[in-house]
């Protein structure tokens, strides 16, 4: 003799009917294709780089012997130096931040072939960049 009499059966669980070819019905999504390797994908970062480089030491070389441009000046030519200084380095650094951006950005990008252009399209200013931002300095500076 069992010690616990037996339970009712709960209500039974009401389902679909069944249909064989409802499998065959429901949409199935494809795998997304990834596109292929670039196996070229550094030449663009690449020249960015190599041609925003001379332009960006000029920029510093330009831009540490510039207090030796007044080291001789009166009063009144060393203060208004002095005082463009600050704010044509802060923006020249700026321009020159944003080159570098630009190019670790299409450095950072997927080697894919996908990303070809967005890469060429962010490594391709860098350069002109790095220029604008010597002549941008060399404009705002007051110099003697």
């Amino acid at each position: 003799m069992p010690a616990h009499p037996p339970r009712p059966h709960p209500e039974p669980v009401r389902t679909a009917p069944y249909r064989p070819d409802a499998a065959r019905l429901a949409p199935v999504r494809a795998p997304r294709a990834v596109a292929p390797r670039d196996r070229f994908a550094w030449i663009a970062p690449l020249i960015g780089t190599l041609a925003a480089l001379p332009s960006a030491l000029l920029l510093a070389t330009t831009v540490l012997f510039s207090p030796m441009a007044c080291g001789s000046c009166d009063a009144a030519d060393a203060a208004r130096f002095d005082d463009s200084f600050a704010p044509a380095l802060f923006v020249a650094m700026g321009i020159l931040a944003l080159a570098g951006v630009l190019l670790v950005t299409s450095w950072a990008l997927p080697w894919r072939t996908s990303v070809r252009t967005r890469r060429a399209l962010l490594a391709t200013p860098a350069p002109f960049l790095a220029l604008a931002a010597y002549l941008v300095f060399v404009e705002l500076v007051a110099w003697p």
